[in-house]
């Protein structure tokens, strides 16, 4: 982790207690940011959320995390889709992108909420994601939009394809499944180039390193070392190598299977 994470992590704290007009447990309904995807009514409801009186009263990063877990009995009495909804409505889910990489983000940041790690075990999890990011569709953008809503927009694409690059769940589908899921983000980074002012070049690297990471539980291995080094860890990794992780996943997603549904 670099030396700047704490500074980092306070900064994304702050952004989100003067950044969020609304509850945090709004973001991505179908009423706001459009994601065709309304927020399920079993999710957890933080009891603290950005927005609140008593957010601006935490005094340190460990204050909130202690305040946003899920009770235990909660968590294990939680369906898999009301876990995922919470888990993508966690209000420090941004602190995945203050750290030196994505990855290392993701696992640092997982490991401090109880509900990621409660996901990662959850064998349906990533077979609701899927079914959840083909419902998602990138152009569903309002042109009243200001700079914040069409930021909350695409976060929600990125917190969607980051934990479908995680091998705990990508290792729960099926070959079909994992199929589908190449098809479905060839479409999304094609639909997010159309809207390059909203997505940029990040939001794209995000859909292809998913992509990567599916074309190697598929069994792919033609990575070079430094495509290999973004697909691990979700590092910049160029706009050639954006390109030829994508290519690549098209042309894997039409090889026919040589074992059906199975790997």
């Amino acid at each position: 982790m670099n030396a700047l994470k704490p500074l980092v992590l306070a900064a994304s704290s702050m952004l989100l207690l003067v950044g969020c007009g609304q509850p945090a447990s709004r973001l991505g309904s179908e009423g706001s940011l459009k994601t065709a995807v309304p927020v399920d009514s079993g999710a957890y409801g933080f009891p603290v959320q950005p927005g609140m009186p008593e957010w601006a009263l935490f005094n340190s990063h460990e204050t909130m995390l202690a305040a946003l877990q899920v009770p235990e009995a909660t968590l294990n009495a939680m369906s898999t889709a009301d876990l995922v909804e919470t888990c993508l409505t966690y209000p420090l889910f941004m602190d995945v992108f203050a750290y030196d990489d994505p990855q290392q983000g993701f696992d640092h940041v997982s490991q401090e909420f109880n509900g990621l790690t409660e996901l990662l075990y959850r064998p349906d999890a990533a077979t609701i994601l899927l079914s959840r990011y083909k419902r998602m569709d990138p152009s569903a953008i309002d042109p009243a939009w200001g700079l914040k809503e069409q930021g909350d927009f695409g976060f929600e694409f990125k917190k969607v394809e980051l934990l479908l690059s995680q091998e705990e769940l990508l290792n729960t589908l099926s070959r079909d499944e994992l199929v589908e899921l190449l098809v479905e983000g060839g479409v999304k980074a094609d639909l997010k180039r159309s809207r390059d002012e909203i997505f940029g070049a990040w939001g794209r690297a995000s859909t292809a390193r998913m992509v990567g990471r599916v074309s190697i539980t598929l069994g792919d291995a033609t990575a070079s070392p430094s495509t290999a080094d973004f697909l691990s860890r979700g590092a910049w990794p160029g706009d050639v190598t954006i390109d030829e992780v994508l290519a690549n996943g098209a042309l894997l997603a039409r090889k026919p299977s040589q074992n059906g549904g199975d790997r």
